[in-house]
Protein backbone atom coordinates (compact mmCIF):
# COMPACT_ATOMS: atom_id res chain seq x y z
CA UNK A 1 0.00 0.00 0.00
CA UNK A 2 1.27 3.40 -0.95
CA UNK A 3 -0.51 6.62 0.01
CA UNK A 4 0.01 9.18 -2.76
CA UNK A 5 -0.59 12.92 -2.81
CA UNK A 6 -0.97 14.62 -6.17
CA UNK A 7 -2.29 18.11 -6.77
CA UNK A 8 -3.18 18.41 -3.09
CA UNK A 9 -5.30 15.23 -3.10
CA UNK A 10 -4.60 11.90 -1.38
CA UNK A 11 -5.27 8.48 -2.88
CA UNK A 12 -3.94 4.97 -2.20
CA UNK A 13 -2.15 2.66 -4.66
CA UNK A 14 -2.18 -1.04 -3.76
CA UNK A 15 -0.14 -3.75 -5.47
CA UNK A 16 -2.55 -6.70 -5.41
CA UNK A 17 -1.40 -10.02 -6.92
CA UNK A 18 -1.67 -9.26 -10.66
CA UNK A 19 -2.82 -5.64 -10.82
CA UNK A 20 -2.59 -2.33 -9.03
CA UNK A 21 -5.73 -0.99 -7.37
CA UNK A 22 -6.18 2.76 -7.06
CA UNK A 23 -8.42 3.88 -4.20
CA UNK A 24 -9.46 7.48 -4.67
CA UNK A 25 -11.97 9.07 -2.27
CA UNK A 26 -13.09 11.81 -4.68
CA UNK A 27 -16.69 11.33 -5.89
CA UNK A 28 -15.70 11.64 -9.58
CA UNK A 29 -19.19 10.72 -10.80
CA UNK A 30 -20.52 13.88 -9.14
CA UNK A 31 -17.52 16.12 -9.90
CA UNK A 32 -16.79 15.21 -13.49
CA UNK A 33 -16.60 11.89 -15.29
CA UNK A 34 -13.01 12.21 -16.60
CA UNK A 35 -11.31 13.83 -13.60
CA UNK A 36 -9.99 10.54 -12.25
CA UNK A 37 -8.51 9.66 -15.65
CA UNK A 38 -6.66 12.97 -15.78
CA UNK A 39 -5.40 12.56 -12.21
CA UNK A 40 -4.23 8.95 -12.31
CA UNK A 41 -3.94 7.99 -15.97
CA UNK A 42 -3.02 11.36 -17.46
CA UNK A 43 0.33 11.54 -19.21
CA UNK A 44 3.13 13.52 -17.61
CA UNK A 45 6.35 14.67 -19.23
CA UNK A 46 9.53 13.43 -17.60
CA UNK A 47 13.13 14.03 -18.60
CA UNK A 48 13.20 10.60 -20.25
CA UNK A 49 9.83 10.80 -22.00
CA UNK A 50 6.10 10.86 -21.43
CA UNK A 51 4.21 8.32 -19.30
CA UNK A 52 1.00 7.86 -17.33
CA UNK A 53 1.31 9.01 -13.72
CA UNK A 54 0.17 5.68 -12.23
CA UNK A 55 2.56 3.62 -14.37
CA UNK A 56 5.52 5.88 -13.62
CA UNK A 57 4.82 5.76 -9.90
CA UNK A 58 4.64 1.95 -9.90
CA UNK A 59 7.78 1.61 -12.02
CA UNK A 60 9.74 3.72 -9.56
CA UNK A 61 8.33 1.87 -6.56
CA UNK A 62 9.14 -1.50 -8.17
CA UNK A 63 12.70 -0.39 -8.97
CA UNK A 64 13.23 0.85 -5.39
CA UNK A 65 11.93 -2.37 -3.84
CA UNK A 66 13.98 -4.54 -6.21
CA UNK A 67 17.09 -2.47 -5.43
CA UNK A 68 16.60 -2.86 -1.67
CA UNK A 69 15.35 -6.47 -1.65
CA UNK A 70 16.23 -8.14 -4.97
CA UNK A 71 14.07 -11.16 -5.86
CA UNK A 72 12.22 -11.10 -2.52
CA UNK A 73 9.14 -9.27 -3.77
CA UNK A 74 7.54 -10.23 -7.07
CA UNK A 75 8.14 -7.70 -9.86
CA UNK A 76 5.08 -5.64 -10.73
CA UNK A 77 6.42 -3.38 -13.49
CA UNK A 78 3.94 -4.68 -16.07
CA UNK A 79 0.84 -4.77 -13.83
CA UNK A 80 -2.23 -2.88 -15.02
CA UNK A 81 -3.56 0.01 -12.92
CA UNK A 82 -7.26 -0.26 -12.14
CA UNK A 83 -9.44 2.31 -10.39
CA UNK A 84 -11.84 0.91 -7.79
CA UNK A 85 -15.08 2.87 -8.12
CA UNK A 86 -17.31 0.86 -5.77
CA UNK A 87 -15.83 2.26 -2.55
CA UNK A 88 -17.14 4.86 -0.10
CA UNK A 89 -16.43 8.41 -1.26
CA UNK A 90 -15.99 11.73 0.50
CA UNK A 91 -18.52 14.54 0.12
CA UNK A 92 -18.11 16.88 -2.85
CA UNK A 93 -15.71 19.76 -2.07
CA UNK A 94 -14.71 18.30 1.30
CA UNK A 95 -11.13 17.96 2.51
CA UNK A 96 -11.55 14.46 3.97
CA UNK A 97 -9.37 12.58 1.46
CA UNK A 98 -6.54 11.87 3.94
CA UNK A 99 -8.98 10.40 6.49
CA UNK A 100 -10.61 8.24 3.83
CA UNK A 101 -7.23 6.99 2.63
CA UNK A 102 -6.23 5.97 6.16
CA UNK A 103 -9.48 4.07 6.52
CA UNK A 104 -9.08 2.50 3.06
CA UNK A 105 -5.69 1.16 4.12
CA UNK A 106 -7.13 -0.13 7.38
CA UNK A 107 -10.19 -1.82 5.80
CA UNK A 108 -8.85 -3.08 2.44
CA UNK A 109 -9.21 -6.82 1.84
CA UNK A 110 -6.50 -8.08 -0.51
CA UNK A 111 -8.23 -11.43 -1.04
CA UNK A 112 -11.32 -9.83 -2.58
CA UNK A 113 -9.85 -6.50 -3.73
CA UNK A 114 -12.55 -4.57 -1.88
CA UNK A 115 -12.88 -2.18 1.04
CA UNK A 116 -15.03 -3.43 3.90
CA UNK A 117 -16.43 -0.15 5.17
CA UNK A 118 -17.84 -0.43 8.71
CA UNK A 119 -18.72 3.26 9.04
CA UNK A 120 -22.12 4.83 8.52
CA UNK A 121 -21.39 8.45 9.42
CA UNK A 122 -18.99 10.96 7.93
CA UNK A 123 -15.38 10.16 8.71
CA UNK A 124 -14.65 13.75 9.63
CA UNK A 125 -17.55 13.84 12.10
CA UNK A 126 -16.33 10.62 13.72
CA UNK A 127 -12.75 11.84 14.06
CA UNK A 128 -13.87 15.26 15.31
CA UNK A 129 -16.15 13.66 17.90
CA UNK A 130 -13.39 11.34 19.09
CA UNK A 131 -10.88 14.17 19.41
CA UNK A 132 -13.32 16.47 21.24
CA UNK A 133 -14.65 13.85 23.64
CA UNK A 134 -11.32 12.02 23.98
CA UNK A 135 -12.65 8.54 23.13
CA UNK A 136 -9.19 7.44 21.98
CA UNK A 137 -7.57 8.34 25.34
CA UNK A 138 -4.87 10.34 23.58
CA UNK A 139 -4.38 12.87 26.37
Amino acid sequence: MLPVIRKGHFSVYIVNFVLIHILDPNPWDEIGKTGWKDTHFGKINFSDGEMQFCKRLMLRLNDAIQFLRPNVVRRFRSYMCEMLHAIPKQAVCSEDCAFYCMLYMDNYDAATGTVHWPYTVSVLVTVSYASIYNTFDLF
